[in-house]
């Protein structure tokens, strides 16, 4: 499946990613972002539970804006982890 290959793939340049649908599986992603997140300082991905929201901030230490969907209790753990954020809605 296309869909696999990307956690594979490095986008050494690549700074904003969007996923406006549903996500791939949590492995897959991780995956990707353990080789791209430390590029990153726009991220945009809805509807996730919030242990994935907690394994992406530690792989994308450089975000600057973080779209997300999260419990109140989660926000905490991001404002201490992303030093570089400048907005989040």
């Amino acid at each position: 499946m296309l869909i696999s290959i990307i956690q594979h793939v490095i986008f050494p340049n690549l700074k904003i990613l969007r996923i406006p649908v549903r996500l791939p599986r949590e492995e897959i992603l991780m995956k990707f972002l353990e080789n791209n997140g430390k590029n990153l300082n726009k991220l945009d991905i809805r509807d996730m539970e919030e242990s994935l929201c907690l394994l992406i901030i530690q792989l994308c230490l450089n975000l600057k804006e973080f779209y997300i969907e999260i419990e109140d209790d989660g926000l905490k753990i991001i404002f201490e982890s992303c030093k570089h954020l400048e907005s989040i809605n």
